[in-house]
């Protein structure tokens, strides 16, 4: 734990240093290298703020040298710190819908609907372009891709909007045609996300519970640990005792 501590000490005076250099020098920065910076500060949870906020103030001034993965990575990093990012936000959110809502993929969306999310803004607009891109998209989708959409409706549970409401159809629709593709860990991901969402009693969730007993005999102890965690953490009692 001393090396572990030590590690974390040098890892956080490396980024304090670049964070520095990057704050003086973001005149003479792509918006790539801004958001590799924002991101790495975001995953070892070092707080910037004037940096990062100058950052938003790059990408808001410099919209088109900002790139789909690039507003994805600062997003991201505003939502992980819990930082006031609504000027970013509404500013991208118009440029997202209106032209890039096709090149992102389904984890970058879920990041922007958490990042909304997280930052207080409202997503209404971006939630109903990305659930109607969804519908048209949903066939193409991997379980994976779903799976993510999900889990990012779940971090915010508390939207009651119709443009959720549609999305969540949608998905579910897909996990309960397609619930024997998924692995063992995306069963109890997809079981927590539609009983945080207030469908535990839904045909996906079943077709999953279903999908699970099938696949048993496939299952290692650890799989079979989760999902019965899962299970009964969510309250599907059906599920947890035929496990």
């Amino acid at each position: 734990s001393w090396s572990a501590a030590r590690m974390q000490e040098s890892g956080e005076l490396l980024m304090d240093a670049i964070a520095a250099y990057t704050h003086s020098s973001l005149s003479e920065l792509s918006m790539r290298d801004m958001s590799s910076v924002t991101w790495s500060l975001a995953s070892l949870r070092i707080h910037h703020e004037d940096l990062l906020n100058d950052v938003i103030k790059q990408a808001v001034a410099r919209p088109g040298d900002v790139s789909s993965v690039d507003l994805t990575n600062i997003a991201w990093s505003l939502a992980e710190l819990a930082i006031e990012a609504g000027p970013l936000v509404e500013a991208v959110s118009a440029d997202v819908v209106g032209r890039r809502l096709a090149d992102l993929g389904p984890q970058e969306l879920g990041y922007w609907l958490w990042a909304f999310t997280r930052t207080g803004v409202d997503s209404a607009e971006l939630l109903g372009a990305i659930s109607r891109d969804a519908a048209i998209r949903a066939s193409d989708l991997g379980v994976q891709e779903i799976v993510s959409l999900l889990s990012s409706l779940a971090r915010q549970a508390t939207d009651a909007s119709e443009a959720r409401h549609r999305l969540l159809v949608t998905l579910a629709d897909e996990i309960s045609c397609r619930a024997m593709e998924l692995g063992a860990q995306q069963m109890a991901m997809v079981v927590f996300a539609l009983c945080k969402l207030g469908e535990s009693s839904s045909s996906a969730v079943a077709a999953v519970l279903r999908a699970a007993n099938n696949k048993l005999n496939t299952f290692v102890p650890a799989d079979l640990a989760n999902l019965a965690w899962t299970f009964a953490q969510s309250g599907t009692e059906a599920g947890g005792a035929n496990l």
